[in-house]
C-alpha cells in the first residue's frame, strides 16, 4: 500500500514539474514523505524534507512552510524525537498565524499541547489547549470544539484539577448535544453520537474515580442516551431488539450504581459500559429494525428532563 502511495506521489510530482503553471504539488510531496517514513526510509525522508524546506518557492510561502513543518513534526514524533517535533510544530503554527489559517491554527495548538504533555510540561500544555478551543471558536469551527475540550479536560485531570475538568467536560457535552439536535439527518446524528463516546466515557471515569457523586454520574449516563431517545420519540423512528438489550444493560448499571455501598464498586462499572452503549445505541438509530417502540415500552418520562426507571427494563 505504501509502495503504491509512493509511486502515485512521484507520478503527481513529475506531472506538476512538467507543467510549471500548476504550481508545486505540496500535497503530493507530503504524501511522499509519509509513505517513505512508513516504508522505513526515515533518513531519506528527512533529506527529502530538508530539500523541500530549502526550496526558494517554499521559503517565500508561509502556507508551504506551515504544511512542511507540520509534516516534519509528524516524522520527528514518529521517531520519538519530541523536542524536534515541538520545534517544527511551533514553526508550523507561526506560519499559519501569519497567513491567518483559522482552520489549521487550533489543530496545531492542540497537537503542540499534546507534545508538551508528553514532556511533562502540563502548564504549557493546558495553556495551549485553552488557546486551541478559543481559536476554534473565534474561527467559527464549532464542530472542533468538543474534541479540543476533551483534550483540555484530560490535561486538567493530569494536573489534578478535577473540578475544572468536570466543568470542561460539561461544556463539551453541551456543545455536542446542541450539534446533535441541529443535525438534519439520521446519518449526521449517528456520526455525532458515535463521535462523543470517548467524551462521555472519560467524563464518567473522572466522576467515578475522583468525584464521588453518583447523582452526577447518572446525569452523564443519561446524557449519553437522552439526546438519542428524545430524537427517536419525536421522529417516530424504528429501533431494533438489540437496542432493547442495551437499554436493559443501562438500567442495570443505574440500579447497581444506586445500590453501591462503596465508591470503589461504583468506579468499577464506569467507562466501558458507557462507551459500548453510545456506539451500539447510535448504530441502532440508523440501522433500526421494524417495530416501533412506544414511550411506555421504553419506560421513559418526558417532562423537563429525560429519565428512565430501571425496574421497567429488568427481566
Amino acid at each position: 500500500m505504501n509502495d503504491e502511495a509512493l509511486q502515485y506521489s512521484n507520478r503527481a510530482i513529475a506531472i506538476a514539474n512538467a507543467n510549471p503553471d500548476a504550481g508545486y504539488p505540496i500535497i503530493a510531496a507530503q504524501a511522499k514523505l509519509s509513505a517513505m517514513v512508513q516504508l522505513g526510509q526515515v533518513e531519506a525522508a528527512k533529506e527529502e524534507l530538508k530539500k523541500l524546506l530549502d526550496r526558494p518557492e517554499a521559503q517565500a510561502s508561509d502556507d508551504q512552510l506551515s504544511e512542511l513543518n507540520s509534516t516534519a513534526a509528524q516524522i520527528a514524533r514518529s521517531q520519538g524525537d519530541i523536542p524536534a517535533a515541538i520545534a517544527y510544530l511551533s514553526e508550523a503554527l507561526r506560519h499559519s498565524e501569519i497567513v491567518g489559517d483559522l482552520h489549521a491554527i487550533p489543530d496545531f495548538q492542540s497537537e503542540l499541547s499534546d507534545l508538551y504533555r508528553l514532556t511533562g510540561n502540563l502548564s504549557q500544555a493546558e495553556a495551549l489547549a485553552r488557546r486551541s478551543t478559543e481559536s476554534a471558536q473565534a474561527g467559527g469551527y464549532i464542530p472542533q470544539i468538543p474534541k479540543l475540550l476533551n483534550i483540555l479536560a484530560q490535561i486538567q485531570v493530569s494536573r489534578e484539577e478535577y473540578g475544572e475538568a468536570d466543568r470542561t467536560y460539561d461544556r463539551a457535552a453541551t456543545i455536542q448535544d446542541v450539534m446533535i439536535g441541529n443535525a438534519d439527518s439520521a446519518l449526521g446524528k449517528t456520526a455525532l453520537i458515535k463521535g462523543v463516546g470517548d467524551l462521555y466515557e472519560k467524563h464518567f471515569g473522572l466522576i467515578a474515580e475522583h468525584g464521588g457523586d453518583p447523582t452526577k454520574a447518572f446525569s452523564v449516563v443519561e446524557q449519553a442516551r437522552g439526546r438519542v431517545m428524545t430524537d427517536l420519540l419525536m421522529s417516530g423512528d424504528k429501533t431494533s431488539s438489540e437496542s432493547l438489550i442495551t437499554e436493559r444493560n443501562l438500567a442495570r448499571l443505574r440500579l447497581q450504581l444506586s445500590n453501591d455501598a462503596f465508591f470503589g464498586t461504583f468506579a468499577a462499572v464506569r467507562a466501558k459500559r458507557i462507551g459500548s452503549y453510545v456506539d451500539i445505541r447510535a448504530s441502532s438509530v440508523l440501522m433500526g429494525e421494524p417495530g416501533e417502540v412506544t414511550r411506555g415500552e421504553r419506560g421513559l418520562q418526558l417532562d423537563d428532563s429525560l429519565s428512565c426507571h430501571a425496574g421497567d427494563f429488568m427481566p
